[in-house]
């Protein structure tokens, strides 16, 4: 097993694992980008609040994963763009939550303080909220990033022609059941390592950088 995970890791079955971390990646950005523009879209016309938080955010919320990833197969067919629709969409209403909450726990004095020195929105914006949300930006990012390969290894298994989801879906078909172990092993490995050498240190830094008191601490879904 141990030799699987070595191939995974560096070997001829690496190309799997790249192909499955590209996508999560991808599907990332995708989501925190889409989140925040939503979530933005709320403070700039706050009439749609109501639509996008008490609507749109709790429909995304029920829709079960394995839902997403049969559609993604439907109408995107077997590929990338398949994988990155489902995990994006799962993603999302992480990054959707995380930050309105982040929203709402700004200050509304420093708020006002800064639309006493300038009436820009957008400098507002750049200067006072977004160096406050930095830290819940990152804990909606390492938890995006553990989740998202649950949910790529789920999509990745009903429909890809590369990935780790690919691999252990042959595996279940060979009943390999050493090989479905080191995938799994495989994943544990890559977020530990992400967490501790990247998502860690950033955390404390921006942790030193804006004070701020939100954990960002590894969290299980």
């Amino acid at each position: 097993m141990l030799r699987d995970v070595k191939e995974f890791l560096v070997g001829d079955l690496a190309v799997h694992t790249l192909t499955s971390l590209i996508r999560i990646t991808v599907a990332m950005a995708l989501a925190m980008v889409a989140g925040a523009a939503l979530i933005l879209l709320t403070q700039v016309a706050p009439w749609t609040d109501a639509l996008i938080g008490g609507r749109f955010l709790p429909l995304l919320n029920a829709v079960p994963g394995v839902g997403w990833a049969i559609l993604g197969l439907i109408w995107l067919g077997v590929g990338d763009s398949a994988v990155v629709f489902v995990v994006t969409l799962i993603l999302l209403p992480f990054a959707m939550v995380t930050l309105r909450e982040g929203l709402k726990a700004i200050d509304p004095d420093l708020r006002e303080m800064g639309r006493s020195f300038t009436r820009s929105r957008l400098a507002v914006l750049c200067r006072i909220e977004l160096p406050l949300l930095l830290p819940y930006i990152l804990a909606a990012t390492r938890l995006s990033f553990s989740v998202g390969w649950k949910v790529a290894i789920i999509a990745e298994f009903f429909g890809a022609e590369m990935g780790l989801g690919l691999v252990m879906n042959q595996a279940r078909q060979n009943f390999q059941t050493s090989m479905v172990f080191a995938s799994i092993i495989t994943v544990v490995v890559i977020v530990f390592v992400v967490e501790s050498l990247i998502l860690d240190p950033l955390g404390n830094w921006v942790a030193r950088r804006s004070g701020a008191s939100v954990s960002t601490s590894r969290t299980q879904p």
